[in-house]
């Protein structure tokens, strides 16, 4: 593809877009003529309309990922030549920035429900201590001021041990003081019962204000700013995919999920950092994804971190010798995104980054390298972006173009042919195309029936193949309930008691931070082992879907191929001119598009763990028994190691309780998404391969044989009126003429490339 650089590529777009529109104008005059306005046409001009939506409903998706304070959003605004996101924003939220090109700036901000809210709320306070909060009698509304003042005091009251986990503070606590910091700011939007608030034009910089402040930013779902910049094309999108270190790993899953729709990811790396762990982990959770492949890494180089060329080269040699571990050769560039973005905004820098701007001008050097890194990355970028906008686009669209240009000339042809026939020759006419669809609705009738036997004889296959990947011994399920069996819990124990002393910690304060550092070991597994091992299978039972299909569809092309062949040779002896596609058979269209067009999705990845009421009363209750025998012993003088050693009974109790609580909860939540994914994705996608292929077929055949008895009924007319019509229709046929060249040119462009 060294011929297809971004420019060739938006002028072939727009030239496939102008003979789509040409083709679509020729249809009205077409069904203008008597005779030929029959349902068939309305199938016809559909399926213009759709290829025609469907070229503009393309999107190469592009997601930006990397650690907080790496520079995503700045690399994001280098590229757009402009400061539209908010820099240096460090707020690890739980949504995803998108950015695509507008006619002008709007910024259109997805909020999460009050139901959502709330959920989330009562799932952070699940095992809460029930002197602070006791969820059963009392559920949570943050819409009411009272429970919001009450959330409030507890969260002042509660020891700062229970805030923290892992040294940084716990996902919970951060998620109950966001909601209650950025609950009057999001009250005025959500109180007016809609989901989706727009900032237009001189409004627009105000979404700035919900993804700079962690308050707000806890409602937010995703955000999709449109952007009116020459530099960003109609048909990619862009994504800033916050925190690949939020010690939230909920977060962590929705970016798995956006992960899988992505065509290409650049992941950034700081030079003032370097790799960190949280890097590692999240690299080394792309590849067991399977999507390594379409990963570019940016060092993103601060000026003021170095002193010499020499230096930042050393480093960057470090920092590649990092990445190839996980990524063999990986695709490196190193620049700084801060410069860039300077560099095409010179004239409307505040005076403090204008400073900054001239005096990294003056080390010619590291300006030099950064300049020289850059174009080759930019390169490199819009050449993987341009190779996968031609395949969506040429792939998906150009042969059903192509095949539905063909169809309308054969139909104007034969039209034409048939309206200068007489009655004698039009029954001929008429009893060999009755024979014709005879022998095309058996053809289709046994196809329907072999692609519903290997449909189903695909589903009892793959049936078994997913059923054993989520075994409860050796499958997916059976690891992550492995890990839960086997998690220490002395570890779980001293990670929650910390430096503290045993006699100082309150017995439902302890089950708390027990739960909290066990369900925080748990959900970091799921998230960085178990959803990569469940995704890497996925996109391995689509190809294999896909192969499936491809192999099945070849003799089918055959029979249409002979059966179309067949009935050309019998019109053409007839006098009827019949006229054949360059492009005979079928593609199937992409796992994509398939998904988008029937609006099939894969189940999130997100798996909130639940625990019962039953679960907290057991674990305290537990708590309770150990205290009472650590009571009566006293009383009779026979300690049995104190109050120290019945907490450390009682905690061990109460962790086998939320062990076993936990196998259960995790076995519902496996079962019931290999459910999902097996009867509402994997078999839907099945089901509508099979039916995308038949009604090809179907068009194939229908396209080429068209149904002229109406046409035919025309002959007893008069006979001016049926050479004005074929008048008209000699017309049109010199029209598609020159829109079949066209398509033959442009095949012909694509076929060099």
């Amino acid at each position: 593809m060294s011929n297809l650089q971004p420019d060739n590529y938006r002028s072939l777009k727009k030239r496939l877009m102008k003979i789509a529109e040409d083709l679509s104008s020729v249809i009205p005059m077409f069904r203008s003529i008597p005779g030929i306005d029959d349902p068939s046409m309305d199938k016809l001009e559909n399926d213009c309309c759709r290829i025609m939506e469907k070229m503009g409903e393309e999107n190469v998706r592009v997601a930006v990922i990397g650690s907080v304070k790496s520079g995503k959003s700045t690399f994001v605004n280098s590229l757009l030549k402009g400061d539209f996101l908010k820099r240096g924003a460090g707020v690890v939220t739980c949504f995803i920035t998108k950015i695509r090109k507008g006619q002008s700036l709007k910024a259109r901000l997805s909020f999460k429900s009050w139901d959502q809210i709330n959920d989330e709320i009562k799932n952070a306070l699940n095992l809460f201590p029930d002197s602070f909060w006791n969820m059963e009698s009392e559920p949570i509304d943050i819409q009411n001021s009272e429970h919001r003042q009450k959330l409030s005091g507890a969260l002042h009251s509660l020891d700062a041990s229970l805030l923290i986990n892992h040294d940084t503070r716990s996902a919970d606590s951060v998620l109950l003081s966001s909601c209650l910091k950025g609950y009057e700011t999001v009250y005025p939007i959500l109180s007016s019962g809609k989901l989706v608030h727009e900032l237009e034009k001189n409004d627009f910089s105000k979404h700035r204000d919900f993804v700079g402040d962690d308050g707000p930013a806890a409602y937010l779902d995703d955000i999709l700013l449109k952007i009116d910049c020459e530099h960003i094309d109609e048909d990619v999108e862009i994504t800033d995919c916050q925190g690949s270190d939020s010690p939230n790993p909920l977060h962590l899953a929705k970016v798995q999920d956006y992960l899988l729709s992505t065509h290409l990811i650049v992941y950034v790396i700081s030079s003032r950092t370097g790799i960190r762990q949280s890097d590692i982990r999240f690299l080394s959770m792309i590849r067991k994804m399977g999507i390594d492949d379409n990963v570019i890494f940016v060092i993103n180089i601060d000026f003021n971190e170095h002193d010499s060329l020499d230096d930042l080269k050393n480093l960057i040699q470090r920092i590649k010798e990092d990445i190839s571990l996980i990524r063999p050769e990986p695709e490196i560039f190193s620049f700084s995104s801060l410069y860039s973005l300077f560099s095409s905004m010179e004239n409307k820098l505040d005076k403090k980054d204008l400073a900054r701007f001239t005096q990294w001008k003056k080390e010619k050097d590291l300006f030099r390298f950064c300049d020289l890194e850059n174009r080759l990355f930019m390169v490199s970028f819009q050449k993987k972006l341009t190779i996968e906008r031609y395949s969506l686009l040429i792939k998906n669209q150009f042969e059903h173009l192509s095949r539905f240009g063909f169809g309308l000339y054969n139909r104007i042809c034969m039209s034409r042919d048939v309206l200068k026939r007489n009655a004698d020759d039009m029954d001929l006419i008429t009893a060999k195309i009755g024979e014709n669809h005879q022998k095309g609705e058996y053809m289709l009738s046994m196809i329907r029936a072999t692609l519903d036997g290997s449909a189903a004889s695909l589903k009892k296959e793959l049936r078994s193949e997913i059923y054993r990947f989520f075994d409860k011994k050796r499958g997916v399920t059976g690891n992550a309930l492995r890990f839960v069996r086997q998690y220490s819990d002395v570890q779980v124990h001293n990670d929650a008691v910390g430096g503290q002393s045993e006699d100082d910690v309150v017995v439902p304060v302890r089950m708390y931070q027990v739960y909290q550092v066990f369900k925080q070991a748990v959900d970091t597994f799921m998230v960085e082992h178990t959803n990569p091992e469940i995704f890497r299978f996925i996109v391995r039972i689509e190809k294999k879907i896909i192969n499936y299909f491809e192999k099945v569809k070849s003799p089918y092309d055959i029979m249409a191929g002979e059966t179309l062949a067949e009935y050309r040779l019998q019109m053409e002896k007839m006098g009827i001119q019949f006229a054949v596609s360059d492009s005979e058979n079928f593609d199937l269209p992409g796992m994509d598009s398939i998904k988008k067009s029937f609006k099939i999705r894969l189940p999130k990845a997100e798996s909130s763990m639940r625990y019962s009421a039953r679960v907290k009363t057991d674990a305290l209750m537990s708590y309770g028994y150990y205290s009472v025998i650590h009571f009566l012993k006293k009383l009779l003088k026979k300690e049995n190691g104190g109050a120290a050693r019945s907490k450390i009974l009682s905690a061990e109790h109460g962790l086998i309780r939320l062990k076993k609580e936990t196998e259960k909860s995790l076995s519902f939540y496996f079962k019931d998404y290999r459910e999902n994914l097996t009867y509402q994705y994997l078999f839907a996608l099945i089901d509508r391969m099979a039916d995308v292929l038949y009604q090809s077929m179907v068009s194939r055949l229908e396209t080429y044989t068209a149904d002229l008895l109406s046409i035919g009924r025309q002959v007893g007319h008069d006979r001016n009126d049926r050479e004005k019509d074929a008048d008209v229709l000699n017309g049109l046929q010199e029209r598609l003429e020159e829109i079949i060249e066209q398509i033959r040119e442009l095949k012909g462009r694509l076929d060099s490339i």
